[in-house]
């Protein structure tokens, strides 16, 4: 109930400026041509496969990007980096192993 009160105490102005800014930041990543990968899919492929944070973080550990202490330090930049340099090198391991685009892709390996 602490936190409710003092949300309460911030003006509305403040609060619709605060909504505002974290809205751009939102559509910044989901909408970048290079981080919207991250983040697209339909609602039945997420339903399928939906990583958390953590989840994430220790994918990213296990193929080499550091500690899961380390990763919890990192930005959200250099996260979503990391997931979007991870998956580059998940595909290309795959091509590499015979793999057709038909087969990732439309087969869902």
């Amino acid at each position: 109930m602490k936190n409710k009160k003092v949300f309460e105490r911030v003006s509305y102005p403040v609060r619709y400026a605060v909504m505002i800014w974290f809205t751009g930041i939102v559509r910044y990543f989901t909408e970048h041509a290079i981080y919207r990968v991250l983040f697209s899919g339909t609602e039945e492929q997420n339903e399928k496969i939906n990583l958390g944070m953590t989840e994430t973080i220790m994918s990213l550990s296990l193929v080499g990007f550091g500690t899961t202490a380390e990763m919890e330090r990192v930005s959200v930049v250099d996260y979503f980096d990391m997931q979007v340099k991870a998956l580059k090198k998940m595909i290309s391991d795959t091509r590499g192993g015979g793999a057709t685009l038909d087969d990732m892709f439309v087969n869902r390996l």
